[in-house]
C-alpha cells in the first residue's frame, strides 16, 4: 500500500497520517491505544480491509473511532471477523455510515463471543438495522456479560426490551465484580493468625481467597438475573 501511494503521501498530510496509523496498528505498537478517525475525507474500503486484517492480531489498541469514515457493510463484517478474536479493544463507534443490516448482524452475532468490548456505537446509519439484525443483537446480549454502552436505535420493542434488560445486567455484574475485587484485594495485606496458621488447610492464600470468591460471585449474580430473565 505504502509503495502505491508514496507520492501521493508527500502531497497529502491526512493520507499519510492514515498509513502511519494503519502501519503502527498492524504493527501492535504498544503506544497506540487510542485510534480516532473521526470524518477521514481519504479513508477508503481498502483502508478498511486492511484495519480489520490488523485488529486480529492487535492486543494493544483499547478505542477505536470510525465514526463518519463511510464505513460500509464489507468492512463492518470483516472489523465483526477480527472482534472474534480480539480480547482486547473496548469501545467500538461505527457511528454515521453506510452499514447495512447484514453488517449490523454482523457485529450483533460477533458480540455472542466477544468477551472485550464494553461500548459499541451504530447509530445514525444510512438503513435501519432491520428486525432480523435486532433480533441477532438480543440473542447475542443474552450471553455477552461485558457489553455496558450500545448507540443503535432498535424499533422492534421485544428486542429492544431485552436489549435493555441485559445491558442493565452487565452494568450490575460489572460493578459488583468492581466493588468485590477491590474490597477483598484489600486483604492481601491481612496475616493469618497464630490459630489459623496450625490448621493444615484452614488458611488460604490473600489472592487465592479472592479469585474464588470473585469467580463464585459471578456465578450466583449470573444465575439470578437468568432466573429474573425467564
Amino acid at each position: 500500500m505504502s509503495a502505491i501511494t508514496a507520492a501521493v503521501r508527500a502531497t497529502n498530510p491526512l493520507l499519510d497520517e492514515l498509513l502511519h496509523s494503519l502501519q503502527l496498528l498492524e504493527a501492535n505498537d504498544e503506544g497506540l491505544t487510542e485510534l480516532d478517525l473521526t470524518d477521514c475525507p481519504v479513508f477508503t474500503v481498502q483502508h478498511g480491509t486492511a484495519l480489520a486484517k490488523a485488529l486480529l492480531y492487535n492486543t494493544e489498541l483499547k478505542v477505536l473511532v470510525l465514526k463518519g469514515c463511510r464505513i460500509q457493510t464489507q468492512n463492518a463484517t470483516e472489523i465483526a471477523e477480527a472482534l472474534r478474536h480480539n480480547t482486547t479493544l473496548e469501545t467500538l463507534n461505527l457511528d454515521n455510515n453506510q452499514i447495512a443490516p447484514a453488517g449490523i448482524k454482523a457485529i450483533a452475532e460477533m458480540l455472542d463471543v466477544n468477551e472485550g468490548l464494553k461500548e459499541v456505537r451504530l447509530s445514525q446509519q444510512r438503513q435501519q438495522a432491520g428486525t432480523d439484525a435486532e433480533q441477532a443483537l438480543a440473542k447475542a446480549l443474552l450471553k455477552n456479560q461485558t457489553l455496558t454502552k450500545l448507540s443503535l436505535q432498535l424499533r422492534d420493542p421485544a428486542s429492544r426490551n431485552a436489549v435493555d434488560r441485559y445491558i442493565t445486567r452487565n452494568k450490575e455484574i460489572g460493578t459488583f465484580i468492581f466493588l468485590f475485587s477491590h474490597y477483598f484485594l484489600s486483604l492481601r495485606s491481612v496475616k493469618p493468625s497464630p490459630s489459623l496458621q496450625q490448621g493444615k488447610n484452614a488458611w488460604q492464600p490473600p489472592q487465592q481467597r479472592t479469585n474464588t470468591r470473585i469467580a463464585a460471585y459471578r456465578i450466583v449474580v449470573q444465575l439470578n438475573w437468568e432466573e429474573m430473565m425467564k
